[in-house]
């Protein structure tokens, strides 16, 4: 590549070509370190979701109050990323969050200098990875040092083609954002229904009930409701028996966000198949993920076409008086997964058996209500279902525009 290049896409009004130059003419280093414990809200930088506080980050796990005096100070619009990577691939993240916080003093902190900020932010994580790699230093864990950062080289354009395209890409951000907040709420919302309308431990009733309901709901087990409870197995030959086509062969990954997503799936032939025919799934059954790190993640096999599962998943297929979709929501209730959890042998690393399985009790009101209730749930989960997409849309979007805008 020469000194000038251009992207394949420009905005109208732009056609010079861009030229190269060093990153050292737009960072400038911002070294500030705090004197006094908690200062500042402590942060950190996610590979994924930003500059975010440190509790929060670390939220699923015990952290204790540490001593902070020296960390840098990290004020609002400036960047930072992680010095050390295991992968060889560093993300750089701005802070967004708050005017002033603090952050570990593995994370250098810069400012951008005669250039425009959200150009800058897209351009880091986008076109100069394979640079950003080259510069590390280290067999194992890459470091990369900010003087090392500075040397780089990158095509960029005039200021006012910068400023264009970082408003692009801020706009498009911002609808990212949104999009997946109005999901995170739609999935919250979900899960307060499942709560309310479904009998808390102790009680035979719901909080909440259509109208024209009434009496206690039943307890049973779910060896009451079923037909039959059981899973696949490894086809003979593992792996080496996997076709283009034939019959689905179902796995752990093809279950979640409580779908059967048949996009990944790997396929078996019909003599196998064959072999297989005890764990033959039908329309209608319950699939419920047993081992392994998606362990109760269930759903509702939909489809007309034959299918076969393998060892890691179990077929559950309940009566004619049972509505399927109403099992599966059971099970992704907060109480059928205390019981997915309590029931787990050694400690979670042998999953579920289907003795385990057939022991869980739910409540079941008549097939109506039952009916009702799903029908519900079915509609929020489609809504659900196309905001993932959009997202999933957006998203994709957005990296074909960064494959575009930038040299």
């Amino acid at each position: 590549m020469g000194n000038k290049s251009k992207p394949e896409i420009q905005f109208p009004g732009f056609i010079e070509e861009w030229e190269k130059r060093e990153l050292r003419g737009f960072v400038q280093d911002y070294i500030e370190r705090t004197v006094v414990q908690n200062q500042y809200p402590v942060l950190t930088s996610s590979q994924k979701r930003g500059i975010i506080y440190q509790e929060e980050y670390f939220a699923d796990r015990q952290i204790t109050t540490q001593e902070n005096i020296g960390y840098f100070v990290l004020p609002r619009g400036y960047f930072t990323f992680r010095s050390r990577s295991d992968n060889g691939v560093f993300k750089f993240n701005r802070n967004d969050l708050v005017d002033k916080g603090i952050i570990s003093y593995f994370y250098p902190v810069f400012k951008i200098i005669n250039g425009n900020s959200d150009f800058f932010l897209n351009m880091l994580n986008s076109t100069i990875k394979k640079q950003v790699a080259l510069e590390a230093e280290g067999t194992g864990q890459k470091v990369l040092s900010l003087n090392k950062f500075k040397n780089i080289n990158v095509v960029i354009p005039e200021i006012q083609e910068q400023t264009q395209i970082g408003n692009f890409f801020k706009q498009l951000d911002d609808t990212i954002t949104f999009y997946e907040q109005e999901l995170t709420t739609l999935q919250q919302t979900k899960q307060g229904f499942l709560q309310k309308m479904f009998p808390k431990e102790g009680e035979s009733v719901p909080e909440v009930r259509f109208p024209g309901f009434a009496g206690d709901w039943e307890q049973r087990s779910l060896k009451e409701v079923t037909k039959k409870i059981g899973s696949g197995k490894t086809p003979k030959g593992g792996s080496s028996n996997y076709k283009l086509q034939g019959i689905p062969l179902l796995r752990s990954q093809n279950i979640f966000n409580d779908k059967v997503n048949l996009l990944d799936v790997v396929y078996i032939s019909e003599e196998v198949d064959e072999d297989m025919a005890n764990s033959r799934v039908q329309q209608n059954d319950v699939l419920l993920n047993i081992t392994g790190a998606s362990i109760g993640r269930s759903a509702v096999y939909e489809f007309e076409t034959s299918a076969n599962v393998n060892q890691h998943v179990s077929i559950i297929r309940p009566y004619e008086n049972v509505n399927p979709y109403f099992i599966q929501l059971n099970l992704t209730s907060g109480n059928g997964q205390n019981q997915i959890e309590l029931n787990q042998a050694g400690g979670g690393r042998e999953g579920l058996n289907f003795q385990q399985i057939s022991k869980m009790k739910f409540y079941f009101p008549n097939l109506k209500e039952q009916v009702r209730i799903a029908g519900f749930f079915k509609k929020l989960d489609q809504v659900i279902s196309i905001h993932q997409r959009e997202l999933e849309l957006l998203k994709q979007t957005q990296k074909a525009f960064l494959q575009k805008m930038f040299v």
